[in-house]
């Protein structure tokens, strides 16, 4: 069956679709992450998985597990933290 979250996501971006079916594609990655790391994932606002998503869809393209400073990337930190190490508003919205 297919999960809400892929449903929402194929939503808010078409061109995912596709992609979803392509196991090479990091925008497959982003939403197995999403499904395997967010066991609240449906808690979030709707933005957020959005922020998540579109971030961790370009950690995915980018090969970010080779970037200097990957740190917090894709950790359960709010996604404007992974790049941002300082506590602000606004930092809230990517």
């Amino acid at each position: 069956p297919t999960s809400s979250v892929r449903l929402f996501l194929e939503e808010i971006s078409p061109e995912s679709r596709n992609a979803f079916n392509n196991p090479e594609s990091p925008q497959l990655s982003a939403l197995k992450w999403l499904e395997k790391n967010h066991t609240n994932i449906y808690e979030y606002p709707e933005d957020r998985i959005a922020q998540r998503y579109a971030l961790a869809t370009l950690f995915f393209s980018t090969n970010g597990e080779e970037w200097a400073d990957s740190k917090d990337w894709l950790s359960q930190e709010h996604e404007c933290k992974w790049y941002f190490n300082e506590d602000s508003e606004e930092q809230q919205r990517i």
